[in-house]
C-alpha cells in the first residue's frame, strides 16, 4: 500500500508515468499531491485517467495541470461500463480514407470522445479529409482528392505523429510534426 504524501515528477516526458500515480492513488494511506513539474505533455491522457476514475466515484482535484491532490478513497463497483473504441487504433482506419481516396465509417468512436487522439481528425480535415459524424456512436471519414501537407503541432496527440508520417507520404506538399520529442522515450525510440 502506498503511504501517500508529496510526490513531484517531470511532466515533459510521458503522462504514463503520472496516470500510473493517479489509478493508485486513491490506495494510498495519506492524500497525495502529485506536482507536475515543467510542462505536461499528452494532456488529454491524463484526462482520460481522470475522467474514468471520476466515473468509477474518485475525487481529484486538478489545479492547471501543475498539481493533483487526491485523497484515499476506493472505486464504485459497477455492472457495466461502455468502454469506446480505441482513437489511436482507429486513426489507422482513418489513415486510409486519406491515402486510397476513399470513404470509411468506424463505428464505436465517437466525435466528442473523452480521447484525445480524436484530434487526429482535426489534422485529417486541415489535409482535406472530410469528417461526418451521422449519429453518436460512429464516425466517417471520406476523401476524394490528394490530400495536403501541413504544419502541425502534435504536443497533445503524439501516439497518432507516426500515423500522420505515413500519410504525409501520399499528400502534396510538405509535412512537418512538431513537438513531439516525449516519443522517444516511450515504449520503444518512436522517432528513430
Amino acid at each position: 500500500m502506498l503511504n501517500g504524501g508529496k510526490i513531484k515528477i517531470k511532466g515533459d516526458k510521458s503522462s504514463q508515468y503520472i496516470t500510473s500515480i493517479l489509478l493508485s492513488a486513491p490506495y494510498s494511506k495519506k492524500t497525495i499531491e502529485l506536482e507536475i513539474i515543467g510542462d505536461l505533455v499528452s494532456i488529454p491522457y491524463v484526462e482520460i485517467t481522470k475522467k474514468m476514475m471520476e466515473d468509477f466515484g474518485v475525487s481529484i482535484v486538478n489545479n492547471g495541470y501543475k498539481n493533483f491532490v487526491l485523497n484515499p478513497n476506493s472505486y464504485n463497483k459497477t455492472d457495466s461500463y461502455i468502454i469506446e473504441g480505441d482513437c489511436s487504433s482507429a486513426s489507422y482506419f482513418f489513415a486510409m480514407s486519406a491515402i486510397a481516396k476513399s470513404k470509411i465509417k468506424l463505428n464505436n468512436i465517437k466525435l466528442d470522445s473523452i480521447q484525445g487522439d480524436i484530434k487526429f481528425l482535426d489534422v485529417l480535415k486541415n489535409m482535406g479529409v472530410e469528417v461526418i459524424s451521422n449519429d453518436t456512436n460512429s464516425v466517417t471519414v471520406s476523401c476524394n482528392d490528394i490530400v495536403r501537407g501541413i504544419s502541425v503541432d502534435m504536443k497533445h496527440i503524439s501516439d497518432t505523429a507516426q500515423t500522420l508520417s505515413v500519410v504525409a507520404l501520399f499528400a502534396k506538399g510538405p509535412t512537418e510534426i512538431k513537438n513531439v520529442y516525449n516519443m522517444r522515450i516511450k515504449e520503444t525510440d518512436r522517432i528513430r
